[in-house]
């Protein structure tokens, strides 16, 4: 199956050739490798897709309508095979690319062309593929349109480029208007411009540029204008010459009014005059006032503002500043109209004035008060306070000075109570404080009894800066803590003969036989014991201190204890009893070693703790008891007792 491709170009039909179109073909695609009836191009087959179309081209360009006058016809001779894009670069088919269309006709605005591509098959007939065409706009303005075209229903794309261009010697957008250069007498002499317009040689006037021209060369003088009138030089004259060639100066000045205005002197020039003006104008004739104040230097100094007069100009001075151009200064301190405030002192400046400040304050005219507070004048914690022209500083405890910069001696006021010593450091102070007192100040008693400073079970009682300790009996000293020497006092403790023995917060009393009691006050009734001293039947009699039996007849001795003999003599008898009392003295002697040791065994228990004291005189009354029988059961015994805490 064979496709076949077309591509119109139509062009507005011209008379006469005055430009050409340039046509580049840039691409032509057909994607699918269809025909323009949708089957595809060479198949094999029903179903089979064979090879891709050979595209074969023939371009078509008309000035009036498709298949008109032929202005453009040419037929591909060769095939593009096997492809479905064709990318033109310099040829198209055996031409060359682009193609150049002439337009020997006057221009209308445009042509027309078309495009035809087939399929080329190896026998006819061949398959059209697509048909494309466009009109083209023929405008000399140097500018290349693009153009992509769709053929219909493919959808196959054809991209073009093109430019109109003139011929030579042909001028315009259309290219229309003709303008050849010449130069003889009989076509003229005239060069052409860029719009086609003939333009004149020199010494040539005239719509062909034929005729000579009487003023070229000019024979007017002085810059005078020359005008053809009739094939002769006219001369027109400017301001100042006269005469047919304006060869002339005419003298300004020596007419009656003169040029020159506002009394300026007028100086007369070759075809001309000058005025010298007076001072503040200015013009040609001295005709404008000048303005002085827009002068570019201004004529004001020190900012003076200007105010302009006729023919001079005022100056307003600012604060400080007078004369005519405000060039002189005022001395505001020495004519009394400073402004300055709160004690400042003036100082005169060129076109003002200062005011040196006192402490305290600034501003122009020393009238703002400086809140000196702002840079933290006071050290030490101080407290600033701004006051009008200075500030006051409010300092901590322990601080003095304007800036609270020195230490405050609080010693000085005695701060320190109950006798303290006062001493002082940097912002503050300390007190060194009395026994019995502490706090700051010193003004706290210390209850001591919290430290249970007495000894010996003694009761604390604290007060004002100092305690008392009220001792047990027994005690004394301060504290409690030294042993009472009860033996050493008088009356003796110890009665009825009885030895006394110091301890620890006591004394012990060692009683003669037949006594007891803590002092040694009380008589043992021997007869009332549980173990009567008389024995066998002996009858007993208390004494204070002692006892005495009455024997039997047939006893004898201090307990009737000895069985009486009828052969003893009275010799013998008396021999038994010094034996007896030989007998009793010994016994007494070495009780009373006894009791001394026991003693001295006592007091040292004693000394190492209270609890010994009380346990012993818990067993006070059994000791006098057992001592109390062993007396009666020993001639020699003697009786002692302790004494407690407690006198009686």
């Amino acid at each position: 199956m064979i496709c076949q491709l077309f591509l119109l170009l139509i062009g507005v039909s011209v008379v006469n050739s005055n430009g050409y179109m340039t046509l580049r073909f840039l691409s032509y695609i057909n994607h699918d490798s269809r025909c323009q009836d949708g089957t595809y191009c060479d198949p094999f087959g029903l179903t089979y897709v064979g090879d891709k179309c050979d595209p074969q081209l023939r371009l078509i360009a008309d000035r009036s309508v498709p298949g008109g006058n032929g202005l453009f016809d040419y037929q591909q001779l060769g095939v593009y095979w096997d492809t479905e894009t064709i990318n033109f670069g310099s040829r198209f088919g055996e031409i060359s690319n682009p193609v150049i269309i002439a337009m020997n006709f006057q221009n209308h605005g445009h042509i027309y062309v078309t495009v035809l591509a087939v399929d080329k098959d190896p026998t006819p007939p061949d398959d059209p593929m697509d048909t494309f065409s466009a009109a083209l706009v023929a405008r000399a303005d140097k500018v290349k349109r693009r153009v992509e075209m769709l053929s219909q229903p493919t959808n196959h794309k054809l991209s073009i480029e093109y430019w109109y261009s003139c011929h030579a010697n042909y001028y315009g957008l259309d290219c229309n208007t003709f303008c050849q250069p010449q130069n003889d007498n009989v076509r003229g002499h005239y060069s052409c411009s860029s719009e086609g317009a003939k333009m004149c040689f020199t010494g040539w006037t005239g719509v062909d540029c034929t005729q000579p021209d009487p003023c070229n060369p000019s024979p007017c003088l002085n810059g005078a204008t020359c005008s053809n009138v009739g094939g002769v030089a006219s001369c027109t004259c400017p301001s100042g010459f006269t005469g047919s060639r304006c060869e002339t100066d005419i003298d300004e000045c020596k007419a009656v009014d003169s040029p020159c205005l506002n009394n300026a002197t007028c100086e007369n020039t070759i075809g001309s005059f000058r005025c010298k003006c007076s001072l503040g104008f200015t013009g040609e004739r001295c005709e404008t006032d000048v303005n002085e104040c827009e002068s570019e230097t201004s004529v004001c100094l020190n900012h003076g503002t200007c105010k302009n007069t006729f023919g001079g100009f005022n100056c307003s001075c600012p604060p400080g500043l007078t004369g005519h151009r405000c060039e002189l200064d005022v001395d505001e301190c020495a004519n009394g109209t400073s402004a300055c405030a709160n004690g400042g002192t003036c100082v005169n400046v060129f076109g003002n004035y200062t005011c040196q400040c006192d402490s305290g304050f600034t501003g122009p005219l020393c009238e703002e008060d400086i809140d000196e507070c702002t840079e933290s004048p006071c050290v030490n914690g101080g407290t600033c306070e701004n006051r009008f022209g200075s500030f006051e500083c409010i300092c901590p405890s322990g601080f003095a000075g304007r800036v609270c910069d020195k230490d405050e001696d609080e010693c000085l006021r005695s701060p320190c109570s109950n006798g303290g010593s006062c001493v002082n450091t940097i912002g503050n102070f300390s007190c060194l404080c009395s026994a019995g007192f502490t706090g700051s100040l010193c003004d706290e008693d210390i209850d001591e009894c919290l430290m249970a400073p007495c000894f010996n079970e003694s009761t604390c009682v604290n007060s004002i800066g100092n305690f008392t300790c009220q001792c047990p009996p027994g005690f004394e000293g301060r504290l409690c803590d030294k042993d009472v020497d009860e033996c050493s006092k008088f009356p003796p403790k110890c009665r009825n003969g009885g030895n006394c023995t110091n301890t620890l917060g006591s004394f012990r009393c060692t009683c003669p036989t037949g006594l007891i009691g803590g002092h040694c006050e009380q008589d043992i009734d021997e007869c009332k014991l549980a173990a009567p001293p008389c024995r066998n039947n002996g009858s007993c009699q208390n004494s204070f201190g002692g006892f005495s039996c009455r024997c039997g007849p047939a006893f004898r001795g201090r307990h009737c204890e000895i069985r009486a003999e009828a052969s003893v003599g009275s010799t013998t008898g008396e021999s038994s009893k010094l034996l007896v009392y030989i007998l009793i003295g010994v016994g007494v002697l070495l009780i009373g070693a006894a009791s001394v040791a026991v003693g001295i065994a006592f007091y040292r228990i004693r000394r190492s703790g209270r609890s010994n004291i009380s346990g012993a005189e818990n067993n006070k009354t059994v000791s006098d008891c057992a001592a109390v029988e062993q007396g009666l059961s020993n001639p020699a015994y003697m009786s002692t007792s302790e004494i407690g805490l407690q006198e009686n």
